[in-house]
Protein backbone atom coordinates (compact mmCIF):
# COMPACT_ATOMS: atom_id res chain seq x y z
CA UNK A 1 0.00 0.00 0.00
CA UNK A 2 2.62 1.79 0.94
CA UNK A 3 4.20 1.86 -2.76
CA UNK A 4 1.00 2.99 -4.09
CA UNK A 5 0.51 5.97 -2.09
CA UNK A 6 4.08 7.01 -2.62
CA UNK A 7 3.55 6.60 -6.67
CA UNK A 8 0.37 8.55 -6.50
CA UNK A 9 2.17 11.21 -5.07
CA UNK A 10 4.21 11.42 -8.24
CA UNK A 11 1.51 11.02 -10.45
CA UNK A 12 -0.89 13.27 -9.20
CA UNK A 13 0.84 16.47 -9.91
CA UNK A 14 1.63 15.58 -13.01
CA UNK A 15 -1.82 14.81 -13.76
CA UNK A 16 -2.36 18.27 -12.40
CA UNK A 17 -0.01 20.10 -14.63
CA UNK A 18 -1.12 18.30 -17.69
CA UNK A 19 -4.76 18.73 -16.81
CA UNK A 20 -4.42 22.70 -16.86
CA UNK A 21 -2.10 23.04 -19.35
CA UNK A 22 -4.28 24.68 -22.40
CA UNK A 23 -1.68 23.08 -25.20
CA UNK A 24 -2.28 19.29 -24.47
CA UNK A 25 -5.77 17.46 -24.38
CA UNK A 26 -7.31 17.14 -21.12
CA UNK A 27 -6.81 12.50 -22.17
CA UNK A 28 -3.41 13.13 -21.61
CA UNK A 29 -4.02 13.78 -18.02
CA UNK A 30 -5.68 10.52 -17.06
CA UNK A 31 -2.20 9.19 -18.52
CA UNK A 32 0.19 9.23 -15.77
CA UNK A 33 -2.44 7.81 -12.87
CA UNK A 34 -3.42 4.83 -15.67
CA UNK A 35 0.20 4.09 -15.88
CA UNK A 36 0.95 4.34 -12.27
CA UNK A 37 -1.73 1.61 -11.62
CA UNK A 38 -1.09 -0.78 -14.31
CA UNK A 39 2.63 -0.83 -12.66
CA UNK A 40 2.13 -0.88 -9.13
CA UNK A 41 -0.76 -2.90 -8.88
CA UNK A 42 0.29 -6.25 -10.29
CA UNK A 43 3.52 -5.48 -7.80
CA UNK A 44 1.37 -5.00 -5.20
CA UNK A 45 -0.93 -8.28 -5.60
CA UNK A 46 2.35 -9.95 -5.72
CA UNK A 47 3.46 -8.66 -2.66
CA UNK A 48 -0.08 -9.39 -0.78
CA UNK A 49 0.42 -13.19 -2.39
CA UNK A 50 3.50 -13.05 -0.77
CA UNK A 51 2.56 -12.14 2.38
CA UNK A 52 -0.53 -14.71 2.88
CA UNK A 53 1.56 -17.62 1.43
CA UNK A 54 4.74 -16.45 3.44
CA UNK A 55 2.15 -16.07 6.89
CA UNK A 56 0.46 -19.98 6.48
CA UNK A 57 3.70 -21.42 4.36
CA UNK A 58 4.16 -25.19 5.23
CA UNK A 59 6.67 -27.41 3.79
CA UNK A 60 6.14 -30.79 2.10
CA UNK A 61 7.39 -33.25 5.00
CA UNK A 62 10.23 -34.54 2.65
CA UNK A 63 11.50 -31.10 2.11
CA UNK A 64 11.53 -30.38 5.49
CA UNK A 65 13.15 -33.62 6.48
CA UNK A 66 15.93 -32.66 3.97
CA UNK A 67 16.26 -29.36 5.30
CA UNK A 68 16.89 -30.93 9.08
CA UNK A 69 18.96 -33.81 7.88
CA UNK A 70 21.31 -32.12 5.23
CA UNK A 71 21.32 -28.52 5.79
CA UNK A 72 23.80 -27.47 8.44
CA UNK A 73 22.79 -23.84 7.80
CA UNK A 74 19.20 -24.60 9.03
CA UNK A 75 21.05 -26.66 12.27
CA UNK A 76 22.47 -23.84 13.18
CA UNK A 77 19.47 -21.46 13.10
CA UNK A 78 17.27 -20.78 16.49
CA UNK A 79 13.43 -22.41 16.53
CA UNK A 80 12.25 -19.07 14.97
CA UNK A 81 14.55 -18.51 12.46
CA UNK A 82 14.27 -21.88 11.22
CA UNK A 83 10.40 -21.27 11.09
CA UNK A 84 11.03 -18.17 8.93
CA UNK A 85 13.47 -20.23 6.94
CA UNK A 86 10.66 -22.59 5.77
CA UNK A 87 8.65 -20.01 5.16
CA UNK A 88 10.73 -18.55 2.93
CA UNK A 89 11.73 -22.09 1.25
CA UNK A 90 8.01 -22.50 0.84
CA UNK A 91 7.22 -19.16 -1.09
CA UNK A 92 10.36 -19.94 -3.57
CA UNK A 93 9.09 -23.68 -4.04
CA UNK A 94 5.80 -22.15 -4.78
CA UNK A 95 6.90 -19.05 -7.19
CA UNK A 96 9.67 -20.58 -9.11
CA UNK A 97 9.06 -23.26 -11.93
CA UNK A 98 11.68 -26.06 -11.79
CA UNK A 99 11.64 -28.59 -13.93
CA UNK A 100 13.42 -31.96 -13.79
CA UNK A 101 14.85 -32.87 -17.62
CA UNK A 102 15.14 -36.72 -17.48
CA UNK A 103 14.86 -37.12 -14.05
CA UNK A 104 11.61 -36.97 -11.95
CA UNK A 105 12.10 -34.56 -9.45
CA UNK A 106 11.42 -35.34 -5.71
CA UNK A 107 11.44 -33.67 -2.10
CA UNK A 108 15.40 -34.06 -2.29
CA UNK A 109 16.25 -31.86 -5.29
CA UNK A 110 13.18 -29.48 -4.20
CA UNK A 111 14.92 -28.78 -0.72
CA UNK A 112 18.22 -28.67 -2.05
CA UNK A 113 17.33 -25.68 -4.45
CA UNK A 114 15.10 -23.64 -2.34
CA UNK A 115 17.50 -23.92 0.47
CA UNK A 116 20.66 -22.67 -2.09
CA UNK A 117 18.07 -19.88 -2.77
CA UNK A 118 17.24 -18.51 0.67
CA UNK A 119 20.64 -19.22 2.65
CA UNK A 120 22.36 -16.40 0.32
CA UNK A 121 19.38 -13.98 0.78
CA UNK A 122 18.79 -14.75 4.55
CA UNK A 123 20.38 -11.57 5.87
CA UNK A 124 18.68 -9.31 3.28
CA UNK A 125 16.18 -7.05 3.08
CA UNK A 126 14.54 -8.13 0.15
CA UNK A 127 14.54 -12.00 0.93
CA UNK A 128 12.79 -12.95 -2.47
CA UNK A 129 14.22 -13.61 -5.97
CA UNK A 130 12.55 -11.40 -8.46
CA UNK A 131 12.54 -12.51 -11.65
CA UNK A 132 13.92 -15.54 -11.63
CA UNK A 133 14.51 -17.99 -14.50
CA UNK A 134 13.37 -21.30 -14.94
CA UNK A 135 15.57 -23.83 -13.15
CA UNK A 136 16.31 -26.89 -14.95
CA UNK A 137 17.46 -29.94 -13.50
CA UNK A 138 19.79 -32.63 -15.44
CA UNK A 139 20.00 -36.36 -13.52
CA UNK A 140 23.77 -36.03 -13.44
CA UNK A 141 26.40 -33.88 -14.51
CA UNK A 142 26.61 -32.40 -18.41
CA UNK A 143 28.91 -30.86 -20.78
CA UNK A 144 28.75 -27.35 -22.74
CA UNK A 145 26.48 -28.77 -25.50
CA UNK A 146 23.98 -29.95 -22.36
CA UNK A 147 24.49 -33.59 -22.70
CA UNK A 148 23.84 -35.88 -19.76
CA UNK A 149 27.07 -37.33 -19.13
CA UNK A 150 28.27 -39.06 -15.57
CA UNK A 151 31.69 -37.52 -16.03
CA UNK A 152 31.00 -34.14 -17.52
CA UNK A 153 32.86 -30.96 -16.51
CA UNK A 154 29.43 -29.19 -15.57
CA UNK A 155 27.73 -29.43 -12.29
CA UNK A 156 25.62 -26.31 -12.97
CA UNK A 157 25.25 -23.39 -14.95
CA UNK A 158 23.28 -20.23 -15.28
CA UNK A 159 22.78 -18.50 -18.58
CA UNK A 160 22.60 -14.21 -18.80
CA UNK A 161 19.25 -14.66 -20.19
CA UNK A 162 18.28 -18.27 -19.86
CA UNK A 163 17.79 -20.95 -17.68
CA UNK A 164 19.38 -21.99 -14.75
CA UNK A 165 20.57 -25.97 -14.44
CA UNK A 166 22.01 -28.09 -12.06
CA UNK A 167 23.32 -31.57 -11.84
CA UNK A 168 20.41 -33.32 -9.40
CA UNK A 169 23.03 -35.54 -7.71
CA UNK A 170 25.66 -33.28 -7.17
CA UNK A 171 23.14 -30.41 -6.26
CA UNK A 172 21.87 -32.81 -3.44
CA UNK A 173 25.36 -33.82 -2.06
CA UNK A 174 26.45 -30.01 -1.79
CA UNK A 175 24.26 -30.35 1.16
CA UNK A 176 24.06 -34.67 2.00
CA UNK A 177 28.02 -34.73 2.13
CA UNK A 178 28.30 -32.11 4.64
CA UNK A 179 30.31 -28.60 4.79
CA UNK A 180 33.17 -29.08 2.27
CA UNK A 181 33.11 -26.08 0.37
CA UNK A 182 31.40 -27.38 -2.86
CA UNK A 183 28.49 -26.73 -3.01
CA UNK A 184 26.37 -26.10 -6.55
CA UNK A 185 23.51 -24.61 -5.71
CA UNK A 186 25.36 -21.99 -3.96
CA UNK A 187 27.72 -21.10 -6.25
CA UNK A 188 25.28 -20.94 -8.79
CA UNK A 189 22.77 -19.20 -7.06
CA UNK A 190 25.85 -16.28 -6.54
CA UNK A 191 26.32 -16.05 -9.99
CA UNK A 192 22.40 -14.63 -10.33
CA UNK A 193 23.08 -12.46 -7.75
CA UNK A 194 25.70 -11.41 -9.48
CA UNK A 195 23.99 -10.77 -12.61
CA UNK A 196 21.05 -8.97 -10.64
CA UNK A 197 23.65 -6.44 -9.73
CA UNK A 198 24.19 -5.35 -13.22
CA UNK A 199 25.72 -8.12 -15.38
CA UNK A 200 28.25 -10.85 -14.45
CA UNK A 201 31.20 -9.30 -13.78
CA UNK A 202 31.61 -10.67 -10.28
CA UNK A 203 30.54 -7.64 -8.38
CA UNK A 204 27.81 -8.76 -6.14
CA UNK A 205 24.19 -7.04 -6.31
CA UNK A 206 23.49 -3.94 -3.88
CA UNK A 207 27.05 -2.34 -3.86
CA UNK A 208 27.31 1.59 -4.53
CA UNK A 209 29.94 2.00 -6.92
CA UNK A 210 32.61 3.23 -4.26
CA UNK A 211 31.59 -0.30 -2.71
CA UNK A 212 32.55 -2.62 -5.84
CA UNK A 213 35.51 -0.20 -6.71
CA UNK A 214 36.63 -1.60 -3.12
CA UNK A 215 35.19 -4.88 -3.72
CA UNK A 216 37.22 -5.32 -7.09
CA UNK A 217 40.53 -3.92 -5.76
CA UNK A 218 40.13 -6.20 -2.75
CA UNK A 219 39.46 -9.13 -5.47
CA UNK A 220 42.68 -8.30 -7.10
CA UNK A 221 45.04 -7.97 -3.60
CA UNK A 222 43.75 -11.32 -2.94
CA UNK A 223 45.17 -12.60 -5.72
CA UNK A 224 48.65 -11.79 -6.07
CA UNK A 225 48.65 -12.12 -2.33
CA UNK A 226 47.32 -15.85 -2.89
CA UNK A 227 50.63 -16.49 -4.04
CA UNK A 228 52.06 -16.11 -0.46
CA UNK A 229 48.90 -17.29 0.82
CA UNK A 230 48.70 -20.78 0.13
CA UNK A 231 45.54 -21.64 2.79
CA UNK A 232 43.28 -19.20 0.82
CA UNK A 233 44.24 -21.00 -2.10
CA UNK A 234 43.88 -24.40 -1.42
CA UNK A 235 40.68 -23.17 0.27
CA UNK A 236 38.91 -21.82 -2.80
CA UNK A 237 40.50 -23.75 -5.18
CA UNK A 238 42.47 -22.90 -8.26
CA UNK A 239 38.81 -22.40 -10.59
CA UNK A 240 38.38 -19.09 -7.86
CA UNK A 241 41.01 -17.71 -9.67
CA UNK A 242 39.85 -17.97 -13.20
CA UNK A 243 38.55 -14.31 -13.06
CA UNK A 244 36.26 -12.54 -11.10
CA UNK A 245 32.98 -14.05 -11.40
CA UNK A 246 33.87 -17.32 -10.29
CA UNK A 247 36.00 -16.19 -7.27
CA UNK A 248 33.02 -14.52 -5.65
CA UNK A 249 30.60 -17.60 -6.34
CA UNK A 250 33.70 -19.38 -4.89
CA UNK A 251 33.78 -17.34 -1.94
CA UNK A 252 30.09 -17.30 -1.43
CA UNK A 253 30.62 -21.29 -1.19
CA UNK A 254 33.63 -20.99 1.46
CA UNK A 255 31.79 -17.83 3.22
CA UNK A 256 28.50 -20.53 4.03
CA UNK A 257 30.32 -23.75 4.24
CA UNK A 258 33.90 -22.85 5.75
CA UNK A 259 33.42 -19.56 7.35
CA UNK A 260 36.25 -20.44 10.10
CA UNK A 261 38.46 -21.67 6.90
CA UNK A 262 38.24 -18.65 5.46
CA UNK A 263 38.11 -16.41 8.29
CA UNK A 264 41.51 -17.70 9.00
CA UNK A 265 42.78 -17.77 5.33
CA UNK A 266 41.50 -14.06 4.72
CA UNK A 267 39.93 -12.34 7.73
CA UNK A 268 39.61 -8.98 5.42
CA UNK A 269 37.56 -10.77 2.65
CA UNK A 270 35.93 -12.40 5.00
CA UNK A 271 34.64 -9.37 6.64
CA UNK A 272 33.62 -8.28 3.04
CA UNK A 273 31.32 -11.06 2.81
CA UNK A 274 30.32 -11.18 6.13
CA UNK A 275 28.85 -7.14 5.31
CA UNK A 276 27.90 -7.77 1.76
CA UNK A 277 25.16 -10.92 3.30
CA UNK A 278 24.67 -9.60 6.20
CA UNK A 279 24.82 -12.50 7.71
CA UNK A 280 27.93 -14.23 10.15
CA UNK A 281 28.25 -18.12 9.74
CA UNK A 282 31.26 -17.96 11.99
CA UNK A 283 29.20 -16.51 14.81
CA UNK A 284 27.25 -19.62 14.60
CA UNK A 285 29.38 -22.11 14.42
CA UNK A 286 29.21 -24.38 17.68
CA UNK A 287 32.66 -25.88 19.79
CA UNK A 288 31.26 -28.95 18.02
CA UNK A 289 31.68 -27.29 14.41
CA UNK A 290 34.91 -25.90 15.50
CA UNK A 291 36.30 -28.88 16.56
CA UNK A 292 35.64 -31.02 13.22
CA UNK A 293 37.22 -27.79 10.96
CA UNK A 294 40.17 -28.60 13.18
CA UNK A 295 40.20 -32.43 12.19
CA UNK A 296 38.83 -32.23 8.38
CA UNK A 297 40.74 -30.81 5.58
CA UNK A 298 38.14 -29.83 2.73
CA UNK A 299 41.52 -30.04 0.27
CA UNK A 300 43.28 -32.50 1.45
CA UNK A 301 42.27 -33.97 -1.91
CA UNK A 302 43.59 -31.78 -4.48
CA UNK A 303 45.74 -32.96 -7.00
CA UNK A 304 49.30 -31.63 -6.31
CA UNK A 305 49.56 -29.24 -8.96
CA UNK A 306 46.48 -27.47 -7.66
CA UNK A 307 47.74 -26.53 -4.52
CA UNK A 308 50.75 -25.10 -5.20
CA UNK A 309 49.26 -21.55 -5.61
CA UNK A 310 48.35 -19.42 -8.53
CA UNK A 311 49.97 -19.52 -11.72
CA UNK A 312 53.41 -17.42 -11.84
CA UNK A 313 52.12 -15.36 -14.33
CA UNK A 314 50.53 -13.35 -12.12
CA UNK A 315 52.79 -10.74 -11.13
CA UNK A 316 52.54 -7.79 -8.91
CA UNK A 317 51.70 -5.65 -11.94
CA UNK A 318 49.25 -7.94 -13.58
CA UNK A 319 45.37 -7.29 -13.08
CA UNK A 320 44.91 -10.90 -13.26
CA UNK A 321 40.73 -9.81 -14.31
CA UNK A 322 42.12 -7.00 -16.84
Amino acid sequence: MLRLLLAALVALPVSALLWINPGVHPAWAALPPALTLAIVLPIERRERRRRNVHASATLAPGVRAFLEDHVAFHHRLDPDEQAEFHRRCAVFLREQRITGVGVELDDDIRAAVAASAVILTFGLRAPFWENLREILIYPERFDLDYTVDEDGELLGLMHDQGPLIFAADELVDGFALGEDGVNVGLHEFAHVLDFEGGGLDGVPMHLNPESARTWRRQIVDSVRAARNNPALFELLGDYAFTDQVEFFACMTESFFELPDLLHQAAPDLYDVMRDLYHQDPLARLTDEDRAALLHDDPIEDLPPDDRDGPPVSWDDDHDPFG
